[in-house]
């Protein structure tokens, strides 16, 4: 296998470093193992006129084609999962802050950096939401992460009643742009918290078009701060997503990633396929509020609009008494 076209060949290092027209129409190098990325300067010129294209300690991986931390070449076909995930990115020994950080600066990406790690956590070739709930899932930990390839996530489905462990939609107000609801979810006893709320490909993060506060009276994730619908008293009815905190977050306590907030309008519904709303440290993620009932509901979102509606997302949080994280798959109807 060739990276260079048929009727090109690959210049030489005292040229342009890149596939150009080759009058005799060969096509002998490359090979895929020798290239780093034709269109990253061809690689390292050495004294002698070759190129060495990846580093020590790296191969070139044909799934993704760059070249990777690691002593062998991938194979051309894409990884199967293993049931294992390295989550320690900066080689501190801990799964921290840094780590995440680490993690969404490579979002979107192949997540190949071969000076300290790979934000790729599960080697699936793309840095995304399942590489963040990875690393959320460990945070505190050593980083090596051991899972299911199938993740246990059971659905749970909700019809405007509240029950234990269930997700409920409750009625806030009517005085605004239509009906005004706040999305939440009752933990049960086993369950402390919810850290992230998510949506990936088996199940989207969905909301349906909703009432929208301008800037800066409005907010994207965390609800709005009291002290704005003091002044504009349509900042009460905006719609929003969170994981617990509804009166602003106004310390940055949770963060997102892949949600593109300005498609949700009053007209537009939201669907996340690779995003996340989620605190930034897991083990403080909110464990609700005691109801008159003493269930512990953790508020999700909160839509403004007219007639009947549905949303999903998943949630992920911690549990008690040392079990593993938990996952949910919630569907809301109202």
């Amino acid at each position: 296998m060739y990276l260079c076209d048929t009727g090109t060949a690959w210049d030489t290092c005292t040229t342009i470093k890149r596939c150009k027209c080759d009058s005799t129409g060969a096509n002998t190098q490359p090979s895929r193992t020798d290239i780093k990325d034709m269109y990253n300067n061809g690689g390292n010129c050495n004294a002698d006129g070759t190129i060495t294209l990846c580093g020590t300690g790296t191969a070139w991986n044909s799934t993704i084609k760059r070249c990777k931390c690691d002593s062998t070449e991938a194979p051309a076909a894409a990884p199967t999962c293993d049931g294992s995930a390295i989550t320690e990115l900066n080689g501190d020994g801990i799964v921290n802050v840094q780590d995440l950080l680490k993690l969404l600066a490579h979002y979107g990406g192949d997540g190949g950096f071969c000076d300290e790690g790979s934000a790729d956590t599960n080697n699936d070739g793309t840095v995304n939401v399942a590489d963040l709930m990875n690393v959320l899932d460990d945070f505190g930990g050593g980083g090596n992460f051991n899972r299911s390839c199938t993740e246990f996530c059971p659905t749970n489905n909700i019809n405007n009643i509240t029950t234990d462990g269930n997700p409920s939609v409750p009625q806030v107000s009517t005085d605004g742009a239509g009906t005004t609801w706040r999305l939440s979810y009752t933990l049960a006893n086993w369950q402390k918290n919810i850290y992230a709320i998510y949506g990936d490909e088996e199940h989207d993060l969905s909301m349906p078009p909703s009432y929208q506060e301008a800037a800066p009276f409005g907010a994207n994730s965390g609800g709005v701060n009291p002290a704005f619908i003091a002044v504009n008293a349509g900042a009460e009815f905006d719609g929003w997503l969170t994981v617990g905190i509804t009166e602003g977050d106004n310390i940055g306590e949770i963060s997102s990633i892949g949600v593109d907030f300005d498609t949700w309008t009053a007209d537009a519904g939201l669907s996340v396929t690779n995003g996340a709303v989620f605190w930034m440290s897991p083990d403080d993620g909110d464990g609700g509020r005691p109801d008159q009932d003493g269930n512990r509901e953790v508020v999700l979102a909160q839509v403004t609009l007219s007639g009947s509606f549905n949303a999903t997302m998943k949630v992920r949080g911690r549990s008690n008494s040392g079990l593993p994280d938990w996952c949910r798959k919630l569907t809301f109807a109202a």
